[in-house]
Order: C-alpha cells, then structure tokens, then sequence
C-alpha cells in the first residue's frame, strides 16, 4: 500500500482493529440531536474558519434547550484554554478527560458525563487515534453526543494520528467554499486551490 506521497504505508493488526473500531463507533446511533441521529458529527475547516465558535454555540444551544451536560476536550492544555475563555464551562485535556497517568493509559477511568451529554473535542487532528477511539467509545456507551472540530488536511498527531482524515469521508460534513474571516478577501480562491492540490 502506498500514500499520497507514494511512501509505503505500515500498519499492524491492533492498529487496524482501533481504525474499524473507531469508524463503528462513530456511525453508531448517538444522541438524536444535532441533525443525524449517529455518535458524532464533525466541524471541519482551516484555522479561522469558525469551527470552534460553531461548536460554542451549539453547546450553548444544547444548554438552552435543557440537555444534558456541555464537556470540552482539546490534545493540549492550551486548547482547552481556549474552549474555557469561549465559554464551555468545563473542559479538560485528552489525557485528563481519559483518566491517562504518565505511561498508564486510563487507568483513573474516563470522566463522568452524565445521560445526554454534549462533548466538543477541538482540534482533533491532532488528537491520537487510542484517544479518539477511546473518546467515542466513552461518548457511545454514555449515550453522550461528540462533536469534532478540526482540519484533516493538517498534520497528524505525533503519536499515530489519521483518526479525523479517516472519520472525515466516512462521516461527511457539510461542504462549503474555504474562507477564513483572518484573510483578505482576495486571498479565499487562492487558499480554496491549495487546500484542493
């Protein structure tokens, strides 16, 4: 098997079993809101296109109409910064939201979420394929929503990453043209091109 680059690509059994996972998962029936009726939805779009002031205020809409509890997950510290000032109330990292210890994975067990509850994972590109999985697993047995933001065409994860390049065709989202808000507006075609190439 060779990639866009025409590079061998490498995979082992258990690898593969976390990608079929990961894309049953996702497709199973979720909490019947946000439009389909299946675990998670995905936001995707550049930097400045408004994935995570979409995903606010689709928390907040879950808010006013009395659902269950908005949690936000980013890979990094700063990125759950960023859901906290955007106003998600509680928000953790990856690792945190996981219960990872340094070397031992979910060994303090994931957080508590509640009947109905609204998880937004930010950047999840950068999020690793063990967490994603275990993320919709987590979102699945809890009867919860995900919501993942992010761009598949960035780069992965350090670790093994390809969880949102490989949940963004099997899922869909809606296709609109690429403009970021940040850029000039002579700048939208160009950068429509390039993300295309």
């Amino acid at each position: 098997m060779t990639g866009r680059h025409g590079a061998e690509l490498y995979a082992t059994r258990a690898q593969l079993s976390i990608e079929a996972q990961l894309i049953a998962d996702a497709r199973a029936e979720g909490a019947p809101h946000l439009g389909r009726e299946q675990a998670a939805e995905l936001i995707v779009g550049p930097a400045g296109t408004g994935k995570t002031y979409t995903a606010v205020r689709m928390a907040d809409a879950w808010r006013a109409g009395g659902r269950g509890r908005v949690v936000g997950i980013a890979t990094t510290s700063a990125g759950r910064n960023v859901l906290l000032d955007a106003g998600i109330p509680v928000a953790e990292n990856t690792a945190q939201f996981l219960g990872h210890l340094p070397g031992q994975r979910q060994v303090r067990g994931a957080a508590s979420l509640g009947p109905d509850a609204l998880i937004i994972l930010l950047e999840a590109s950068t999020t690793s394929l063990p967490d994603l999985a275990a993320i919709l697993k987590h979102a699945a047995r809890s009867g919860a929503k995900l919501v993942i933001t992010g761009d598949h065409a960035q780069l992965d994860a350090v670790q093994s990453g390809g969880g949102m390049a490989m949940l963004a065709p099997k899922l869909g989202w809606p296709h609109s043209p690429i403009f970021a808000p940040r850029c000039h507006p002579h700048q939208g075609p160009p950068r429509n091109q390039m993300r295309q190439n």
